[in-house]
């Protein structure tokens, strides 16, 4: 099946080259673009060792593209949740000091009561609220 697959893929590259229509993907999806060994290649029908050779250099130079996407991906992902987190966390400590300035030590503590008190399992908020900073919050609940 792999063999198929790819020999599909590379009479469709073959026939894009020489001018034909712009063939439809064919063949695995990006992330897994292994490159065929040298004798696999070999068996292709009517490509020399010199096509066969450059061919491989091809494949090889994509699947390094394709992995160079993907990490670059990955790490702009992994920037913005940083990001976001960051700006999460500024949100609720901003937040907090100004419902402490209007509530004062005490009525905030109560108000992180009741707020833990409307939390769902799992601790997700059933209305908008916000998280007592640590030290502050209220001692677990039996």
């Amino acid at each position: 099946m792999k063999t198929q697959s790819l020999a599909a893929l590379l009479t469709a590259m073959l026939a894009a080259s020489a001018g034909a229509q712009p063939m439809p993907r064919v063949g695995p999806p990006l992330g897994h673009a292994d490159v065929p060994p040298a004798e696999a290649l070999a068996t292709i029908p009517g490509i020399d060792a010199a096509q066969q050779a450059e061919l491989r250099r091809i494949l090889r130079e994509r699947r390094d593209a394709l992995e160079a996407l993907r990490d670059k991906s990955r790490a702009a992902i992994d920037t913005q949740r940083k990001r976001d987190r960051d700006e999460a966390e500024r949100i609720d400590d901003q937040s907090a000091e100004r419902i402490r300035k209007l509530l004062g030590d005490d009525g905030y503590r109560r108000y992180a009561q009741w707020h833990d008190s409307h939390r769902r399992p799992g601790g997700v908020e059933r209305d908008v609220g916000h998280r007592p900073p640590p030290g502050d919050a209220p001692a677990a609940r039996p």
